[in-house]
């Protein structure tokens, strides 16, 4: 059975995007560093594609920590032994899923919708499973709304389909979901759609958020891992290799509880050699979740925050609990505890491996979530071997893995089937690309999925059908971005046959596509002539960004004195909050303070200003208001970064207190807590 439903929800909604556009690294692979006697095979692909990169997506930096009770829309598929709960405007996260016969919810179920900066976009929320497509930083359409719709199988079944258009890098996906009636399981059968005359870098991990307590422990059909450590090698994230349960991060502690890890912790499991790779996370009664899939999804990870301060501040955090603020309630960190750690599957060897799929190819799997029960003995042991062998007997006793092979083949055949009912619109951009590639004559999209237009495409959609591209007031910001050289060519042809001067936005979107595509001379020359338009905040800003990527940080600031008296300065805080930011950076205190207070009030609860100007008077030893800034709740803070934490070690040399500090590194072991590691 599928149908809609609501369900009430304390939530942070978002309130709109940030119209800047953020461009890609310039080194589009990373950098990644190995421990001395890692195994060569582990070195393959390493970084591969997994550069900062979100254009032509926009930031979703624009929430705060005022939830209120929603009404938010849900999914449901059923039958007499599961029920699977789906959230359709927030990536098509997996909410909840229950074992009926127990009355078990398998998952970790936050209790909020509580954004926060640990994604590509910025804004990710905890609870539940997610399905990472797209791009390493989890996926852009984390918080945004994807598409769904009910499909009839040939023998009658029904089957849920959730599916997007990945417009970053040009390509569709969907994820087939299958509860038959007698099932104890629910399958997941993912389609990843290359129908591009180029190559394609892969990214894909299903996230399964479990809950954590101390007896919590995690077995894979692997007992060897990559783990990353929790210091870098010369500022790069680095991987050692090891065999479960003890990796020369901390020799003394079974890592595979998470629960006794003394610093945020992620290891991958290579699953290679399995015909039917798994995971396991097991509760103090031996039961819990375990997922298994074919072959193709190789790969499996654990990741947890930490039993450390700023671990347990973090999953507190997002919680909706713990707050950033000095005024926050007596006793939070001693209460302070993660509510959740993950098990996760991959294409790749670790998420800083990149994998290319071929031109005009097709990559499917499947893989099914369900109960798994071992004695709590066996789960429990002391003997690592005595306890992974149990677990992996009970993982092949619980499902048969040739029927999951049959039922993989049927799934595939049933992945190009029209869609029956649409049950949640996927956005407009796919059916954008549809009309392109009908209009140039190129393949038509996967069959399997259905779009519909809004007016953000209407731009866009002009220059497509008619050939023009109509004039954006600077107070109405740039509008939705492109950045495929197919696209860049339409506008390059307009701009040339235009027997009139373009409007500024054309030269504007024009040098977006030039500097992301690797053209900075052609983008700052675009820019000028954005500028002989009509001088804009926006263009004025994209000229500081250029400067930036030359080191040229007086440059930058000029422009971005220069944004702050242009037109569309006043229509978006974007621009300031980088010019404050900036202005603190490079120790210009006493400007990054008067231009705080020259800005309209409205604008001065931003999280990143108020951060700039509490930096700013910390700095200069104005005490008092440096204070002010910390007496309120934070909701924009980075994973990794600690801002608030830098305010306070400007006026102090003691640490932070703990509604401050979200370091996610051991600071001796339990930071005061009398727990047993």
């Amino acid at each position: 059975m599928i149908y809609a439903s609501t369900e009430k929800i304390s939530a942070a909604l978002l309130q709109g995007e940030n119209p800047l556009p953020h461009f890609r690294s310039r080194e589009h692979d990373m950098r990644v560093e190995f421990c001395k006697g890692t195994p060569p095979f582990c070195l393959s692909g390493a970084g591969f594609s997994c550069g900062y990169r979100i254009l032509p997506y926009t930031v979703q930096d624009r929430y705060d920590r005022n939830r209120k009770e929603c009404d938010i829309r849900t999914i449901v598929m059923e039958n007499d032994f599961i029920k699977a709960e789906f959230l359709p405007d927030w990536g098509g996260r997996l909410w909840s899923l229950v074992d009926k016969t127990e009355g078990r919810e398998l998952l970790y179920k936050n209790d909020v919708l509580q954004p926060a900066n640990l994604a590509i976009r910025n804004a990710w929320f905890s609870g539940g499973i997610e399905w990472n497509v797209g791009q390493y930083g989890h996926a852009f359409t984390t918080c945004s709304t994807v598409g769904f719709a009910s499909v009839r199988a040939s023998d009658g079944e029904e089957f849920l389909r959730m599916y997007s258009y990945e417009r970053c890098k040009d390509f569709f996906w969907q994820i087939d979901f299958h509860l038959p009636p007698s099932s104890r399981f629910l399958y997941a059968h993912p389609v990843i759609f290359n129908i591009n005359d180029e190559p394609l870098s892969v990214y894909y991990w299903t996230n399964i958020a479990v809950p954590q307590t101390e007896s919590s422990r995690v077995f894979a059909s692997s007992r060897h891992a990559l783990y990353k450590t929790p210091d870098d090698q010369n500022g790069r994230p680095t991987f050692g290799y090891g065999s479960m349960p003890f990796f020369p991060i901390a020799p003394d502690i079974d890592l595979s509880y998470p629960a006794r890890i003394p610093f945020s912790s992620e290891y991958f499991f290579n699953c290679t050699d399995e015909s039917h790779p798994w995971e396991a996370a097991l509760e103090k009664d031996g039961a819990g979740l375990f997922d298994v899939s074919t072959g193709e999804l190789s790969y499996r990870k654990m990741f947890c925050w930490g039993n450390c301060r700023g671990g347990r501040h973090w999953g507190s955090f997002l919680a909706g609990e713990a707050e950033t603020s000095l005024g926050a309630r007596e006793g939070e960190e001693e209460n302070a505890d993660c509510r959740y750690f993950e098990i996760q599957a991959g294409l790749s060897q670790t998420q800083l491996h990149g994998v290319s799929m071929p031109p005009y190819d097709r990559w499917e799997w499947t893989q099914a979530f369900g109960l798994l029960c071992v004695s709590a003995s066996d789960a429990a042991s002391n003997d690592w071997n005595l306890a992974a062998c149990a677990v992996e007997r009970s993982v092949r006793d619980s499902i048969d893995t040739s029927k999951l092979d049959l039922l993989d083949a049927s799934y595939a055949a049933e992945a190009d089937l029209p869609i029956a009912k649409t049950l949640s619109d996927a956005g407009e951009w796919g059916a954008l690309e549809k009309e392109r590639r009908m209009m140039q004559g190129e393949s038509d999209i996967p069959p399997s999925a259905a779009f519909c237009f809004s007016d953000e495409q209407n731009p866009w959609r002009l220059l497509l059908t008619k050939g023009i591209f109509p004039y954006r007031s600077p107070e109405d910001g740039p509008g939705q971005f492109m950045t495929g050289k197919k696209w860049q060519r339409l506008l390059e042809a307009y701009i040339a046959a235009s027997k009139e001067m373009p409007p500024w936005n054309a030269f504007y979107h024009l040098g977006v596509m030039k500097m992301e595509n690797g053209d900075e001379k052609g983008a700052a020359s675009c820019w000028l002539d954005a500028e002989k338009a009509c001088s804009t905040a926006w263009t004025q800003r994209n000229l500081a960004q250029l400067a930036l990527f030359k080191n040229d940080i007086t440059g930058a600031l000029s422009h971005y004195e220069r944004a702050s008296r242009s037109a569309g300065f006043y229509a978006d805080v974007s621009v300031a909050e980088e010019y404050a930011a900036l202005l603190v950076q490079a120790e210009r205190y006493e400007k990054a303070i008067e231009l705080y207070s020259s800005l309209p009030d409205a604008w001065k609860n931003s999280d990143s200003l108020v951060i700039a100007y509490g930096r700013a008077c910390a700095s200069l030893g104005k005490k008092d208001e440096a204070y002010k800034t910390l007496s309120r709740n934070f909701a924009n803070i980075r994973e990794s970064e600690s801002p608030l934490a830098d305010i306070w070690s400007r006026m102090h040399a003691s640490p932070p207190p703990f509604c401050l500090d979200f370091s996610m590194k051991s600071s001796g072991g339990s930071s005061g807590r009398k727990e047993s590691l």
